[in-house]
C-alpha cells in the first residue's frame, strides 16, 4: 500500500507540473478606457520617437551597435565633423544604451508566469501513547499554482517595455545636449578667430598711420607728440592681439573638451560664409520646438503612465490560487485526495489609492509638457530678440554710420590736398572709420553668436531653414592711404 501511495504522489506531481491550467489567468479582465493625450498648445507634427538600440533578451554582453570611426579632419574642423566625433564614443551614451538593454531584460522577466509550489507536510507523529512513533503519521503532498487575473502579467510586461522605450529618449536628450554644447563651443571658436583677425587688421592700418606720421615728423611737418600717442596705441594693440590669441586657443580647447577630447588635434575651425545670414521669423522657429526631445518625450511618458493606470486597475482584481494534493493516513492505512481554490476578498483594500495616484501622475504629463514647451519658447524668444538687436545694429553701421564716416574721410582728404586740413586731421578721420568697422564687426559677431544659440536650442542649422538674404550684404568702407606728402607740397605750392 505504501508503494502505491508513493507512486501516486510521483504521478500527481508530474501531472501537475506538465498540465498547469494557464487559461484561467485571464478571467474577469478589467476594462479601463484609455484617454489620449491632448495637445493644448500646438497642432504641429509630433517628432518621431528615437530609434531604440536593438537589444533582445539573451544577447549577453554584446555591444548595442557597431561603432564607426570618424575620420580625422585634414584642414579646418567643420561643425559636422565636430558633432560626429563628439557623439562617436561618448561614455554616457554607451551607459544609457546598456541601461536600455537592462530594461529590455526586465521587461522579458515581467512577462514570466509565476512558478508553482509543492508543499510536503508530515504530522501526527512522535507523540505519546497511541501517537508515539509513526503509527499515527499523516503525510500530505500539496501542489499549488497562483493564477493572475485581470491581465496583470501582460500589463506588467507592456509597462516595462514602454519604460525601456522611454529610456531611449534619455539617449536622445543626451545627444541633443552634446550637439548643443558643440555648436556653442564651435561658434565661440569662430568668434575668437574673428576678433583676432579684426585686431590684426586694425593693427596693420594703425602701423600704416604710424609710418605716415613718422615720415611727417622727420620732415618737420608734424609734432612728435602724435607719434608718441601712436606708439602707445600700437603697444596697446599688441597686448590685445596677444590676449585675443590666447582667447582663440582657449576657445579651441573648449571645443575639444565639448567633443570629449583631452587635447585639441585641430588648429582651426571652418569659418561661415561672408554674407549676413537671414533671421527666420520667431513664429516659424517656434514650430521646431515641438520636435525637441524635451517636449516630444512626453508622448512616450504618457503611454507608460497610462499603462501603469491600467495595471493599477488590474491590481484591484483578486488573484486565484488553485491547489491539489494527496494524503497518506497511516493510522487508518488509507490514501485520500484533495483539491481547492483560494482567493482574496477585496473588502478592506480595493487599491483605490493606487488607482488615483496613477491617474493623477498620468494627468501631470500634459502640464509638464506645456511647462517644457513654455520654457523653450521663452529661451527662443530671448535669443531671437538678441539676434534682432545685433542684426539691426550691424545694418545701421553699414547703412548710415560707415557711409557718413567714409564721406567725412573723403572730404578731409580733399581739403588736405588743398591745404585746408592738417595730416593729423586725415589720420583722425581714418581712425574713426577703423573704429566704426571694429564696432560693426563686433555687432556681426554678436549676431552670429545669437544665431548659434538659436541653432543650439533648436538642434538644427538655420542655413537649412532658409537661404541667406543677399540683399543684406554690407560692404565695408575702404580706407585709402593718406595722401603722399610730396604731392601735397606741390599742391600747396601751386
Amino acid at each position: 500500500m505504501r508503494t502505491a501511495f508513493w507512486q501516486c504522489c510521483a504521478l500527481l506531481i508530474l501531472t501537475m507540473l506538465l498540465c498547469a491550467p494557464p487559461g484561467l489567468a485571464a478571467a474577469q479582465e478589467v476594462t479601463v478606457t484609455e484617454v489620449t493625450l491632448q495637445d493644448t498648445q500646438s497642432e504641429a507634427t509630433a517628432a518621431q520617437a528615437p530609434t531604440p538600440v536593438a537589444a533582445e533578451f539573451g544577447e549577453g554582453g554584446t555591444e548595442p551597435a557597431v561603432q564607426t570611426e570618424v575620420p580625422m579632419p585634414t584642414g579646418g574642423l567643420s561643425l559636422d565633423e565636430a558633432i560626429a566625433r563628439a557623439l562617436a564614443d561618448h561614455p554616457e551614451i554607451a551607459a544609457l544604451r546598456k541601461e536600455y538593454q537592462a530594461l529590455q531584460s526586465e521587461a522579458f522577466q515581467q512577462g514570466r508566469k509565476p512558478n508553482p509550489a509543492v508543499e510536503v507536510e508530515l504530522e501526527e507523529f512522535g507523540g505519546t501513547q497511541d501517537a508515539s512513533g509513526i503509527s499515527a503519521l499523516a503525510t500530505h503532498l500539496t501542489y499549488s499554482q497562483a493564477l493572475e487575473r485581470g491581465g496583470k502579467r501582460s500589463l506588467r510586461e507592456t509597462t516595462a517595455r514602454l519604460e525601456a522605450e522611454l529610456s531611449s529618449w534619455e539617449v536622445a536628450e543626451l545627444e541633443y545636449a552634446i550637439r548643443s554644447a558643440v555648436r556653442m563651443a564651435y561658434a565661440e571658436a569662430q568668434s575668437a578667430h574673428y576678433e583676432l583677425e579684426q585686431l590684426e587688421r586694425y593693427r596693420l592700418l594703425v602701423q600704416h598711420i604710424y609710418d605716415t606720421v613718422a615720415a611727417s615728423v622727420e620732415a618737420g611737418r608734424s609734432a612728435r607728440l602724435e607719434l608718441e600717442r601712436l606708439d602707445i596705441e600700437l603697444a596697446r594693440l599688441d597686448l590685445e592681439i596677444a590676449s585675443a590669441g590666447r582667447a582663440r586657443r582657449q576657445a579651441l580647447r573648449g571645443l575639444a573638451t565639448a567633443m570629449g577630447l583631452t587635447e585639441a588635434d585641430f588648429e582651426a575651425v571652418q569659418l561661415p560664409r561672408e554674407d549676413l545670414p537671414q533671421l527666420v521669423e520667431l513664429a516659424e522657429l517656434e514650430q521646431a520646438v515641438e520636435g525637441l526631445p524635451a517636449v516630444a518625450r512626453y508622448d512616450a511618458e504618457y503611454d507608460v503612465l497610462n499603462t501603469m493606470l491600467l495595471l493599477e486597475n488590474a491590481n484591484a482584481v483578486p488573484d486565484l490560487e488553485l491547489f491539489g494534493g494527496i494524503s497518506r493516513l497511516s493510522e487508518i492505512n488509507e490514501t485520500v485526495f484533495k483539491v481547492g481554490v483560494a482567493w482574496e476578498l477585496p473588502i478592506h483594500d480595493a487599491n483605490e489609492g493606487g488607482i488615483n495616484a496613477a491617474y493623477h501622475r498620468r494627468e501631470q504629463v500634459q502640464y509638464r509638457r506645456d511647462a517644457a514647451r513654455l520654457a523653450l519658447r521663452m529661451e527662443l524668444a530671448a535669443l531671437h530678440g538678441q539676434a534682432e538687436a545685433a542684426r539691426a545694429n550691424y545694418l545701421d553701421y553699414g547703412s548710415s554710420l560707415l557711409p557718413a564716416a567714409g564721406e567725412a574721410l573723403d572730404l578731409t582728404e580733399e581739403g588736405y590736398n588743398y591745404g585746408k586740413f592738417e595730416l593729423l586731421d586725415v589720420l583722425d578721420a581714418q581712425r574713426t572709420v577703423l573704429e566704426l568697422e571694429s564696432e560693426q564687426t563686433a555687432a556681426l559677431v554678436e549676431y552670429r553668436m545669437a544665431l548659434a544659440g538659436i541653432e543650439a536650442l533648436l538642434d538644427m542649422s538655420l542655413a537649412d531653414w532658409a537661404a541667406p538674404a543677399a540683399a543684406t550684404q554690407v560692404d565695408l568702407i575702404e580706407i585709402r592711404p593718406a595722401a603722399d606728402s610730396g604731392n601735397t607740397e606741390e599742391s600747396n605750392h601751386e
